[in-house]
């Protein structure tokens, strides 16, 4: 599950943040396995949506399946945040 979160927030970006993830292991995988991640969007509200997660192994069978909440970062605040963190104590 943890490679299928690191597809998603690579292709989304740093605009984007995981903030719910619920998935059911359908098949277990072992390494070294060929992967497929696809991500649908299945609903958007604001600044946030719902992605419907799956994994498929190269033979076309379900590793797991699940569903991803993400939602928009607030730039401007997280780039302020980084700035008073970094000129913080000394």
């Amino acid at each position: 599950a943890a490679l299928a979160l690191r597809c998603v927030t690579e292709g989304l970006g740093p605009g984007w943040q995981v903030t719910k993830v619920s998935y059911r292991l359908r098949r277990p995988v072992y390494a070294p396995a060929d992967l497929a991640y696809t991500a649908r969007v299945t609903a958007v509200e604001g600044d946030s949506m719902t992605l419907e997660l799956t994994e498929e192994h190269a033979s076309g069978e379900v590793g797991f399946e699940g569903t991803v909440r993400v939602s928009k970062t607030a730039r401007r605040h997280t780039d302020e945040a980084l700035v008073s963190t970094a000129g913080g104590r000394t």
